[in-house]
């Protein structure tokens, strides 16, 4: 796979930088395309819901105020994707399609989210979110689950401190599942390049997760690799994401597990955690 197009939404300002920034240097790194997505909520959808009958001109009203509302949230997005691409020194394009150099474009709609996520994301290589935090928590929950579970491209899970670098060092969280190996096969373009890579193995339930296996594999890549097993004891998605910062990594590959999914996803206890708490650029794959 090579990255050449990130899909990077931008639901608020504040936690919008972080995956921006990210998405940018990325760009920079493989000379490709990030496009910033900002979904404005279309006013009219919540009167379907209401059970009571409300005056046309209060309905007109208030659907202005909502308009407004959300005119003056992309205004502030815009601002600060401007404002980032003019950092990262990444130009402006009013085309998308731009060969061999990155460029950046703004893409501002008025629908649902997640939806629109579903259908941009499938046509991307790459979608860089951030990790649920704040007042904006819920819709940021309901846009990785979306990237992760409906789009069938691999996402990397921004934390509210972006590292210097990404993907310089990988770290490998394995478990010999299908998950994991679409992570690792996804994220070739990392670790190909990489100047380490450590495997992680924790070991719940004294499975034997094949890392030694997978170490072959990556060295028939080209890709040395060492080997680091954890205790699963406890915590394992704790002992996971220490030893994966203890191993100096600034990017870590993982499978997403969840289980039935009605409107939402219940997310195994590994995955859950790393959406919640990571500290690392977290890849993962579902």
């Amino acid at each position: 796979m090579s990255i050449k197009k990130i899909l990077v939404p931008m639901s608020d300002a504040k936690t919008g930088a972080a995956a921006l920034a990210a998405a940018l240097a990325l760009g920079r790194a493989f000379n490709g395309q990030v496009v910033a997505l900002h979904v404005r909520p279309d006013p009219s959808a919540a009167w379907i819901y209401m059970d009571e009958p409300i005056s046309p001109k209060l309905i007109e009203s208030m659907m202005a105020e909502s308009e407004k509302r959300a005119a003056e949230v992309a205004g502030r997005i815009r601002k600060t994707f401007d404002e980032a691409c003019a950092r990262a020194k990444v130009p402006v394009a009013t085309k998308e399609l731009a060969a061999n150099r990155a460029t950046a474009s703004f893409v501002d709609v008025t629908g649902i989210e997640d939806e629109e996520i579903r259908e941009r994301g499938r046509l991307v290589d790459l979608l860089v979110v951030a990790r649920p935090q704040g007042e904006f928590a819920g819709s940021q929950r309901l846009t990785l689950e979306a990237a992760l579970m409906d789009t069938g491209r691999p996402a990397i899970v921004i934390p509210p401190k972006v590292p210097a670098k990404i993907g310089t060092s990988v770290a490998i969280a394995w478990n010999d599942s299908t998950e994991s190996s679409r992570a690792v096969s996804m994220a070739m373009d990392f670790l190909v390049t990489a100047s380490s890579v450590t495997i992680l193995t924790a070991k719940e339930d004294g499975g034997d997760y094949r890392p030694n296996a997978l170490k072959e594999y990556l060295a028939a890549h080209g890709i040395p690799a060492t080997v680091s097993a954890v205790s699963g004891k406890g915590d394992a998605a704790k002992a996971i994401l220490s030893e994966a910062t203890k191993s100096g990594a600034n990017l870590l590959v993982m499978g997403a597990y969840g289980h039935s999914r009605v409107r939402e996803l219940v997310f195994g206890g590994v995955t859950k955690h790393m959406l919640q708490a990571t500290t690392l650029p977290t890849f993962m794959v579902h």
